[in-house]
């Protein structure tokens, strides 16, 4: 008989994420990488993906994101604007 060698290699596939956010222009990071800013659809690893949001001085968000190959889903962040309160003097 012969031996065969097999080298098996996982294939990693590919899923698209639709990034949005309220206000739009969130900067998107997805495991570390910048890639882009909202509303932006990227594609990604499966597997789990760690997506951060960053808004200026309205801080940033985390969350993971598990992708299956062929996967599309839509991931929304919503920053809440700072609130202006009106000061009245009584006299």
């Amino acid at each position: 008989g012969q031996t065969l060698t097999v080298n098996p290699q996982l294939e990693r596939g590919i899923g698209i994420i639709a990034f949005t956010s309220e206000p739009s222009g969130a900067q998107i990071l997805v495991n570390g990488s910048l890639v882009g800013t909202t509303p932006r659809t990227n594609t990604v690893p499966t597997g789990t993906n760690l997506v951060v949001a960053r808004y200026g001085n309205l801080g940033e968000q985390m969350t993971t994101v598990v992708v299956r190959m062929g996967d599309e889903k839509t991931v929304p962040f919503r920053f809440e604007l700072p609130t202006t309160e009106s000061m009245t003097n009584s006299i």
